[in-house]
């Protein structure tokens, strides 16, 4: 059983879904990258299980620098997205260092330059092994190689995956483009945009695994975070109110659920790593 003081303590969901080898059709995928847009954080308890289940019957599954490079360039999440517009080693790791220290993480990983390693400084009740440590290296590993050939970012990431995975429902992708025109937009006026009922509408979005108000939400966060990242600064109740959030309350606490992180920490971190560009 965990220790009380690890009930709330979270892991990058980035890191459980490489020890799940179930993560691999293109309906899940896109319904992965939503989802953990939402909610990027997982408790470290089901990640902790994933490892176990990577290891069962005694054969070690390590996933490799290349199925967490797959994934990343996946993930829609705001850290993710963060990541991957770095444009050098050291923005990189300022990148990945501040957010480990900022976030509820369980284990705080701190990637060191010179000489290059982990170091982990693990949260009081938290034990840790071999098997994640290689698992952290292969995503940091992983990470890098995607950020060195990342291009400029899409400005609607959802869409831009949902493309990349070759899913053919022009439906669903015009679902999602239309969110992005107008983030705000409910089930009624996007299904009456489409030129379809809501009935339809959520048929379709089920049949891909994703529901309206999730996608909806995940749409948001995405447009709200290219406006953090950009280098013209936006107030934060300009950016909830471009990304269709009800207020600034409502977008804060979106905000902290999908990364962990308050805005404005969020912002000033995607600042501190574009000066090292």
């Amino acid at each position: 059983m965990n220790a009380p003081s690890t009930i709330h303590a979270k892991s990058y969901h980035l890191l459980s879904a490489g020890l799940d080898d179930g993560l691999r059709s293109p309906v899940d995928l896109f319904s992965w990258s939503v989802r953990g847009t939402v909610s990027g954080l997982v408790n470290h308890a089901s990640y902790i299980a994933n490892s176990r289940d990577a290891r069962s019957c005694g054969a070690a599954r390590t996933p490799t620098a290349r199925r967490f490079g797959e994934l990343v360039a996946l993930d829609a999440n705001p850290v993710a997205r963060l990541l991957l517009g770095a444009q050098s080693q050291e923005s990189l790791q300022l990148g990945w260092n501040r957010y480990n220290r900022k976030a509820p993480l369980a284990v705080d990983t701190e990637w060191t330059a010179e000489p290059e390693a982990l170091r982990r400084q693990l949260r009081s009740g938290v034990d840790d092994d071999g098997f994640r440590r290689d698992t952290i290296s292969a995503c940091l590993e992983g990470l890098r190689e995607s950020a060195a050939r990342s291009k400029t970012p899409s400005a609607r990431t959802l869409l831009a995956v949902w493309c990349a995975l070759g899913e053919a429902d022009r439906a669903v992708g015009d679902a999602i483009d239309c969110l992005y025109e107008e983030p705000a937009a409910d089930m009624a006026a996007s299904a009456l945009w489409l030129g379809c009922s809501p009935r339809t509408l959520q048929r379709r979005l089920s049949r891909a695994g994703l529901n309206f108000s999730v996608l909806k939400q995940a749409v948001r966060i995405d447009v709200a975070g290219m406006l953090m990242r950009a280098p013209v600064a936006h107030s934060l109740t300009v950016i909830a109110q471009t990304a269709g959030f009800f207020d600034s309350a409502h977008f804060a606490h979106a905000w902290q659920q999908s990364c962990g992180l308050a805005p404005s920490a969020y912002r000033q971190l995607a600042a501190d790593m574009h000066s090292l560009r």
